[in-house]
């Protein structure tokens, strides 16, 4: 789609092609031409490119993971309208811990597609904006998807995963879960590769790990702007109002 580098992309392609403005468009000089031929043409294009490598490495399926490539589903919809897709989602206020931590190494100091510098407020604000997409077009409409939760991965993930495999009509495997019998396919740049790298096992130590790494300060002003589409996600806040009661308790107490 584009979400990394400058390179061109299929995506800034088919926007080209499909574009009816201006005397060398496609659809005003190729008589007969629609944008449904364009997008088809594209998708052809995708799929020749990648069956050589599916056939060399013995698989069937491609999988799109590049968490940007949300800033374009409309077009992954428009371009693989009859994929599946798999919704994996995590409280946003730990996906802000781990974006934090992991940005000297892999992110930067600022965020991509306009979110700023990159801290605890301003990733939750991208996860809102993501999931909410993610819900208006994806799950509120009829494409096939097979939706869970980050905690309920690893907390459960033999029955994820079996769940996960009836959707794919795939055989289930007890190696499937078992993350160190092979070694990651990803490069290193890959943040998620990384992880697979130092751990030997799945574990569950990253699950409300926010209510250690953020500040008080910024719990309050992302429970203010947020709260509610955190609670719709079916996480809770009620901890956050407790610390916060606590505090003002002792402050009254002693001041």
């Amino acid at each position: 789609m584009g979400s990394y580098g400058d390179a061109p992309s299929v995506r800034t392609l088919i926007d080209s092609f499909t574009s009816n403005k201006g005397p060398y468009s496609p659809l005003n000089t190729l008589s007969g031409l629609k944008k449904e031929d364009i997008i088809s043409s594209a998708r052809g294009f995708i799929e020749s490119l990648t069956r050589k490598h599916l056939e060399h490495v013995n698989k069937t399926r491609i999988i799109l993971k590049t968490p940007d490539d949300i800033h374009y589903l409309e077009k992954l919809l428009e371009l693989f309208p009859n994929s599946k897709y798999i919704h994996i989602y995590r409280d946003g206020r730990d996906v802000a811990c781990s974006t934090v931590g992991k940005k000297k190494d892999f992110f930067g100091e600022e965020f991509s597609k306009g979110f700023g510098p990159i801290n605890h407020y301003n990733s939750v604000k991208r996860w809102f904006i993501w999931e909410s997409k993610i819900n208006e077009m994806l799950t509120l409409n009829s494409y096939e998807t097979y939706e869970t939760t980050y905690e309920e991965l690893v907390t459960n993930t033999r029955e994820v995963i079996f769940g996960l495999c009836h959707f794919l009509h795939v055989d289930f495997e007890d190696q499937m879960i078992n993350i160190n019998s092979k070694k990651s396919i990803y490069p290193k740049y890959e943040a998620g590769s990384h992880d697979v790298e130092k751990s030997n096992d799945i574990f569950n130590n990253s699950i409300n790990q926010y209510k250690s790494k953020i500040s008080m300060k910024d719990i309050r002003k992302i429970n203010n702007d947020f709260g509610d589409f955190i609670r719709s996600k079916g996480y809770d806040t009620e901890w956050e109002k407790d610390q916060t009661n606590s505090i003002t308790k002792w402050y009254s107490k002693w001041f």
